[in-house]
């Protein structure tokens, strides 16, 4: 891991590879391991994920974090590196942050891929696990890091790994980050978007897949559905996810040279 300085505390990233580089942004209470099965992607590509403040290894300056001081969190790191454009990946809520990004500093994402993402939660089962992400983040996050942990984790030695680093979460941080995710909403900022974008849903994660059909009203995004998917792509469908993004990489590349 890496380190650079953010608010008077250090905010903590994995960077590994060369040539195109991608940051990927991960949900609350994780960091940069729940992307464990897309470090193969360094082979290719630049990989670059940072874990957001009061996660993983990176400090903690506020406990109510918004969307908007992860953006900057993301973008001071940019700055940091001296990239001059990136593509972004976001992972569910962490999508929310790459949205949000994409939005404010468009001029500088050569594209957007977002897996089991939404501009807005439209679904009650979804609003519900956000609730319930909120009220364990406060009362037992060992609990919380116990039950992400054993959906993240494909064998003994992953599920250790995803669990104890989600026990880094700063609780308040953590439950803050479902907060922000529940309650963002960036659909009528959608048609700003002027840049590649990749959705990728599941078919068997309708909660989380029927909101593609807002993103269809106001852009005109490539959507992969990966067959027999359910909401967690970067775990149980890697291969395929991490294909989607290599092609979808290399078309845009061809594209904008």
């Amino acid at each position: 891991m890496q380190f650079i300085e953010f608010k008077d505390i250090q905010l903590a990233y994995y960077d590994k590879g060369k040539g195109t580089p991608i940051i990927m942004l991960h949900p609350p209470g994780f960091g940069y391991k729940v992307f464990y099965r897309q470090f193969p992607l360094s082979q290719q590509f630049r990989l670059i994920i940072p874990d957001l403040s009061g996660h993983g290894n990176s400090g903690t300056y506020t406990t109510t974090p918004t969307i908007d001081d992860y953006v900057e969190e993301i973008k001071a790191l940019i700055d940091h590196l001296g990239l001059k454009s990136i593509y972004l990946f976001g992972y569910s809520s962490g999508g929310s942050v790459a949205q949000a990004f994409a939005i404010k500093y468009q001029h500088i994402v050569k594209g957007l891929i977002l897996s089991g993402a939404y501009p807005k939660v439209q679904s009650i089962i979804f609003n519900i696990e956000h609730r319930l992400g909120i009220m364990l983040a406060k009362r037992n996050p060992k609990l919380l890091s116990k039950l992400l942990s054993k959906t993240h984790g494909l064998d003994y030695h992953s599920t250790t790994e995803v669990y104890w680093y989600s026990r880094k979460t700063h609780p308040l941080v953590w439950a803050n980050f479902y907060k922000q995710a529940l309650n963002y909403n960036c659909i009528s900022e959608l048609n700003k978007l002027k840049i590649p974008i990749l959705l990728l849903y599941g078919t068997v994660a309708d909660p989380i897949n029927k909101h593609n059909r807002i993103y269809q009203k106001y852009l005109n995004p490539k959507i992969k559905f990966i067959n027999r998917g359910t909401h967690l792509l970067p775990i149980y469908f890697a291969e395929e996810l991490n294909l989607q993004i290599l092609n979808f990489i290399k078309k845009s590349d061809q594209v904008s040279t």
